[in-house]
């Protein structure tokens, strides 16, 4: 079970969830837009960047290995 608690984790803040997870290996599967459309190499890129970003920001300094099927 879960419970939205407001301002700790906007809802669909996929990258910091990825970032802040605690796992070495995460793989989506079919990831997809909002809108429903198969993300291009350049919005996946994009979306590891951010992960990046978020783990350097929160001070995570371990490896992550992010990747998609």
């Amino acid at each position: 079970m879960s419970r939205h608690i407001q301002g700790i984790i906007p809802w669909g803040d996929i990258s910091l969830l990825t970032a802040l997870s605690g796992i070495e290996n995460v793989t989506f599967q079919n990831p997809v837009s909002l809108s429903g459309r198969k993300t291009s190499v350049a919005e996946w890129e994009s979306f590891r960047s951010n992960v990046m970003k978020e783990m350097k920001a929160a001070g995570i300094t371990r490896e992550v290995k992010i990747g998609r099927e």
